[in-house]
């Protein structure tokens, strides 16, 4: 069963920019802001996709029909939803805390810039996030 965040991101994941303001708001101006975030795959294809301020990159990523499992559902009892964050962006993300750098030294393919995405709430601040879906995953859930 979807989280109602869930809904929020998924209403969002196939809305594309316009141009216009940095932020998009739903019809007629008011709403939620819709933040851009885009997703580079492993094989460099390029997927814009929306979600709101409080949704986990997760979940907006999932929408999006990234290939990211999210296995422990948020909990940072796998890696599983590792992204690799844009080195311009990295720094301007809240930090890790100890115990998803615990979980990111277990991930596949891990980087200076990665993050596990289902600790990543969107804030407006975000708009235009790139992260690349690293080429493999392992779930050390069970390690």
């Amino acid at each position: 069963m979807l989280h109602p965040a869930g809904l929020r991101a998924l209403h969002h994941a196939g809305r594309h920019r316009t141009g216009g303001a940095s932020h998009q708001r739903r019809s007629g101006g008011t709403g939620p802001v819709s933040i851009a975030i885009t997703f580079v795959t492993a094989k460099g294809e390029r997927v814009e996709a929306h979600g709101e301020p409080g949704v986990p990159l997760l979940e907006v990523a999932q929408a999006a029909g990234m290939p990211l499992e999210g296995t422990c559902e948020g909990q940072m009892a796998c890696s599983t939803c590792h992204v690799i964050v844009a080195s311009d962006w990295f720094d301007r993300l809240p930090e890790a805390s100890e115990e998803e750098e615990d979980m990111l030294d277990l991930a596949a393919g891990v980087q200076r810039t990665s993050r596990l995405s289902c600790q990543i709430d969107l804030t407006e601040e975000m708009d235009g996030l790139e992260v690349r879906i690293p080429s493999e995953s392992h779930d050390m859930s069970g390690f």
